[in-house]
Order: C-alpha cells, then sequence, then structure tokens
C-alpha cells in the first residue's frame, strides 16, 4: 500500500510540466488582478446598458477573498443594490437588488 502511495505521489510529482493542475487554494500569481476603478467601470457598463433606466451611483467599494463589492443607488427608479464582481475575471458572481 505504501509503494503504491509513494509510487502514484512522484507520479503526480513529475507530470505538473505535461498536464496543469488547478491550485484551488490559491489564485496564478501571475493573474492580473482588476482595480477598484476598473470594476467600477464594468458594474456602470452593466447596469447602464438601458439608458431609460437612468444613470447609477457607486455609493462603496469593498474588496474582499478575490472579489469587490460594489454597491450602487439609481434614483430615477428608486433601485439600489450591490453586485458581487470577481477580482480577477471581471464577471458579476452575485449580488442583491432592492427597489421601492
Amino acid at each position: 500500500m505504501k509503494t503504491t502511495l509513494v509510487l502514484l505521489l512522484a507520479i503526480m510529482i513529475s507530470l505538473p510540466q505535461t498536464i496543469p493542475l488547478p491550485n484551488l487554494l490559491f489564485p496564478d500569481q501571475h493573474e492580473q488582478m482588476l482595480t477598484p476603478e476598473q470594476a467600477k467601470q464594468i458594474l456602470t457598463t452593466q447596469l447602464t446598458k438601458n439608458p431609460a433606466l437612468g444613470p447609477i451611483k457607486i455609493t462603496a467599494v469593498t474588496y474582499s477573498n478575490g472579489q469587490y463589492h460594489i454597491s450602487y443607488t439609481r434614483e430615477s427608479n428608486c433601485e439600489s443594490g450591490t453586485h458581487i464582481i470577481n477580482a480577477y475575471t471581471g464577471e458579476t458572481v452575485g449580488g442583491t437588488r432592492n427597489q421601492c
């Protein structure tokens, strides 16, 4: 049993150059993280696709665990919310939306 485990471990260690394995605990050190301004621009672009809804106002931006939490309000339709944007890919990964 121990011999099989050692052999399997030796094979896994010798393969990283041929089979890339994702590191789930730590993001790629070479991956570029978005700035807070870039994250705000992504959200603004998403939320103003329909100009009839009016402009949004960003009220807060916080960073936690590889994600930007961006809060906003839109007075024209009494809307507010928080979007969660992946700090590396720029994708929206969650959030909330409220409307009066």
